[in-house]
Order: C-alpha cells, then structure tokens, then sequence
C-alpha cells in the first residue's frame, strides 16, 4: 500500500494540510454528491490508491446501512466500476455483489469476460462473480467460447414446429453462442433474477439530445476549470460569459 507514494507526483496528490483535505464521511453520506476516482494507464502505480478509497467509501455507506432502523441507506448509493478487474481490487467484491443491494448500495461492475474474472479473483470467486450477480448485462462480441455456450445453455430451448412435417416440433436454443457474440452494437443480453432473459438497447448518450448537451456543458466546465484554476466556476457562470448556450 505504502509503495505508490515513493512516487513523487502521487505524493503530491494526496499530502496536503489537513484543511484542505475531505471529509470522506460526510461528502459520501450527503447524498446528493458524486466522487470521481480514476487511475491513467499511465500511472498505474496510483491503482491501489484508488482502490483503497474506493474500499473506504464502501465501508462507509455499510455501516451508514447497519445504523438505520431497516439496515438499508435511507438514500440509496451507486459505486459504478469500469474496468473492475484492471485497478487494485475493492477487498471480497465478488462477495459483496451478492448481498450489497439489500442494504441499499448498488455496484454496476464492468468487466470483460469470465476468463478475466477467474485470473483476477481467482477461480472460485472469479466464477462467483461472473453468475452471482442480481441482474447481468452481456454485451455484444464475447470470444470466450465456454461463456457463451454456457449462457446460451441458461437461456433454454424451444419447441419450433417443423413446416415440412405438420405436428412435428425440433428443440432449438432461445439463442445460439453465435447469435450472442453477434449481437448488434446498440444491444445487449439483460438476465434479472429468476425472469426469462432480455434484449435490450443501449442508447449512447448522444441519442438523447438533453444527455448530449449535459456531457457538452460538463465537459466545457471541465475545460475551464482546467485552464483557469478557478475551481468555484459553474455552468451558471460560462452561460453569463457566454462560453455556453
């Protein structure tokens, strides 16, 4: 853990006077914030930092739940984590996909496949985390050949009748392996719980003009801050000055 702060540059991010440093605690249980941690390619030496404050804000919003009546947050929390298995892991995340919700914490977990789960965790919690999850998304382009057989084996078969010989019927799967890897880009494979298995389209986000124009004004506002330093700026100020719509 110690190790990332020989590096000068991560040194200088995270040793600052006391003042100036954040209420971890109270900007998670706020409920109307968000917290941003990212880690470059470029310094993956900043992983195990991000993963231990991503570890930290999830041990807060758990015992937040344990000290309300109904052992769930009163105001729900979302820990969204792409590239899961590529930064530092959060301690036992196989595990706490399992039991997280009931307590009012959502984790959306990007990954890549099954294979990448299993050399991450191990091949226990690896497959436990690929199957455990309370509502699973698979994209389009899958390659592993194992997975996609043994999803499309989870979506079952049917009956289809046979034209050429009334009343007979074949078994058929709900989906093949190869209908799953082709799946088109804007689409995916949605398994809930017990209900059968959906597909659903993902819209980006520039399909939807009022996303789009909230991405264009974040990012210019961004951009700003970047340029000036002047992190108190808002949207409200860029449209008085005209650098907005």
């Amino acid at each position: 853990m110690l190790d990332p702060l020989a590096d000068p540059a991560i040194r200088r991010m995270v040793d600052v006077p006391a003042d100036q440093s954040i209420d971890l605690e109270a900007f998670v249980l706020d409920g109307a914030n968000t917290l941003y941690l990212a880690c470059q390619s470029t310094q993956p030496k900043a992983a195990p930092i991000v993963a231990a404050m991503t570890s930290e804000v999830y041990s807060i919003l758990d015992l937040a739940s344990q000290r309300e009546p109904s052992l769930r947050l009163t105001v729900p929390a979302r820990l969204v984590l792409d590239e899961v298995n590529n930064i530092a892991p959060i301690p036992d995340l196989p595990g706490k996909m399992t039991d997280s919700g009931g307590r009012g914490i959502s984790i959306w977990a990007f990954a890549h496949n099954r294979i990448q789960n299993i050399k991450r965790w191990g091949q226990y919690a690896g497959e436990e985390f690929t199957i455990n999850a309370p509502n699973r998304m698979i994209l389009p382009g899958l390659g592993d050949i194992d997975e996609l057989e043994s999803v499309s084996r989870l979506f079952g078969t049917w009956m289809e009748p046979q034209s050429e010989r009334p009343g007979d019927v074949r078994e058929r799967r709900v989906l093949s392996p190869q209908e799953i890897r082709e799946l088109p880009e804007d689409q995916a494979l949605m398994i809930y719980r017990n209900t059968r298995p959906v597909i659903v389209h993902l819209p980006t986000v520039w399909d939807r003009p009022e996303h789009a124009a909230a991405v264009t004004d974040s990012t210019a506002l961004f951009e700003h801050i970047r340029a000036t330093g002047n992190t108190d700026a808002d949207l409200a100020d860029l449209r008085t000055a005209g650098q907005l719509r």
